[in-house]
């Protein structure tokens, strides 16, 4: 589950998140951000040019912004973790459950979490932060 082989193994095991990313230089570059490419596990090895990355919906954690765009906190975002703008699209909770669709430039990125008191509420057209955990992206064969 944690390491499909292929992109068409990821949607059948039901990941959402497999964005378009370019690997080149020893970067990783996805939904208008970088990182360095070490940080990511690959199938089949990394190679420079056009990949796919699968960001795992557990792996992302949704901030508010104030009015000035300032971030709020989260709590244990992950060390080194990548941060990218995004206006959520909609919101769900059920069963303890939280998940947030953003888009991201023209990218739609689902985060999933527990809900309980002291969440943070979200509702569509909010300018949202989404940090991505490095360590749990992958990239993908296509």
């Amino acid at each position: 589950y944690r390491s499909p082989a292929s992109e068409y193994v990821a949607r059948f095991l039901g990941h959402e998140n497999v964005v378009e990313a370019l690997v080149a230089g020893g970067r990783v570059g996805f939904l208008g951000a970088t990182t360095d490419a070490s940080l990511l596990s690959a199938a089949g090895g990394l190679a420079a040019g056009p990949a796919r990355v699968l960001i795992p919906a557990q792996s992302v954690r949704v901030l508010g912004t104030d009015a000035a765009g300032r971030l709020g906190s989260a709590p244990g975002p992950a060390p080194g973790a990548i941060s990218v703008r995004a206006v959520v699209r909609g919101v769900e909770r059920r069963s303890g459950v939280i998940r947030v669709r953003m888009l991201v430039g023209d990218a739609e990125l689902v985060a999933m979490d527990l809900d309980g008191p002291g969440r943070p509420s979200f509702e569509p057209g909010d300018d949202v932060a989404a940090l991505i955990d490095p360590a749990a992206l992958r990239i993908l064969r296509t």
